[in-house]
């Protein structure tokens, strides 16, 4: 015979351990917007048809082998623009009321828009009168525009993408873990377990909630500073940026004014890093020692999202378990 009190035990530990076994998918995952094999697989025939270029080459195998290349690398773009525009989730966002939603029509827009213009490309490369001198300039002009605003639009989208994640997967353990605080308290009343028996574990999880939420705001920030400027915020950027290049103009000759322009197109990652060499500081500027230079790089989105997800699949449901483990022994 099973007594009111312990089956209420026995119902409440139940619904305990189904909860924490409610791990949603993508907090056990390692890579959260991992691409496609057969994405991979282009790129990866892009990057053997891009070293296959050889200027000792005579100029029919240069331009045959420079079509060729430029082919993979619009291919294997285009495909990266498709396995996201079809993403559900993308577009679910783009619906929404939330306040990214705006920004969501907009690089679908873009998106939908470097697709159009990357199938004119290849129809432009398919012209076999095409010169060696052409090719080559529509490799360059892709290349800038590439790392101009392709480049861009996609780095948005999948962290758009990863950020909303992140959101979701912190909101359903919030969620468990108010019905798992409520089912554990209900333990210690009913099964008269010695108060504050889930006291440690409670404290755990509200402190490592508290550093997921810290490390998701932190990704919102970065992805926030990706977003466009309404035209009011950028006007007074405008009128800002104006008046300081008048008061330093008397400072600064004119090839240094041209620099930023050109630099505006550099992209830079964590594996490349470049120096600018056999350049003199103006006599104005006191020299820095090198040795004093700390280069600070801030987190990117991905980073902080995957530093979120690893705390609650590694700590959280850890501790999750921990009381389901108690809460069974209390059956014993």
């Amino acid at each position: 015979m099973i007594f009111p009190a312990t089956k209420n035990i026995q119902l409440i530990a139940l619904a305990l351990l189904l909860g924490i076994l409610g791990l949603p998918a993508y907090a056990g995952s390692e890579n959260h917007l991992a691409q496609s094999e057969e994405l991979e697989i282009l790129r990866a025939e892009a990057i053997e048809k891009t070293s296959a270029v050889s200027g000792t080459q005579n100029s029919s195998e240069e331009i045959v082998s420079r079509k060729e290349a430029l082919q993979k690398i619009f291919t294997f773009s285009s495909e990266e623009i498709r396995e996201l525009l079809i993403k559900d989730r993308l577009l679910e966002i783009a619906k929404g009321t939330d306040n990214y939603a705006d920004y969501a029509k907009i690089l679908i827009k873009n998106l939908t828009g470097y697709q159009e213009y990357i199938g004119n490309l290849t129809k432009n490369l398919e012209n076999e009168k095409l010169t060696l001198e052409e090719v080559k300039k529509i490799a360059a002009d892709f290349k800038e525009w590439r790392m101009a605003d392709y480049d861009r639009d996609i780095r948005s989208t999948i962290d758009l993408l990863l950020f909303d994640r992140g959101q979701r997967a912190l909101q359903i353990t919030k969620n468990r873990f108010e019905k798992i605080h409520t089912d554990v308290l209900k333990l210690e009343v009913l099964a008269q377990a010695e108060k504050g028996l889930f006291t440690e574990a409670i404290a755990k999880v509200e402190a490592s909630l508290e550093k997921v939420t810290a490390l998701q705001e932190a990704a919102r920030t970065q992805f926030e500073k990706q977003i466009p400027k309404t035209a009011e915020e950028k006007s007074t950027e405008e009128v800002e940026s104006v008046q300081d290049i008048e008061e330093e103009s008397a400072l600064v000759e004119k090839d240094a004014l041209e620099k930023p322009a050109a630099m505006a197109s550099l992209k830079i990652t964590e594996e490349t890093t470049e120096t600018m060499e056999g350049t003199e500081a103006p006599a104005l500027i006191a020299p820095i020692e090198a040795d004093v230079i700390e280069i600070i790089k801030e987190p990117t989105v991905s980073e902080l999202v995957q530093d979120a997800i690893t705390v609650i699949k590694e700590e959280i449901y850890q501790d999750f378990f921990a009381m389901s483990k108690l809460a069974r022994a209390l059956l014993k």
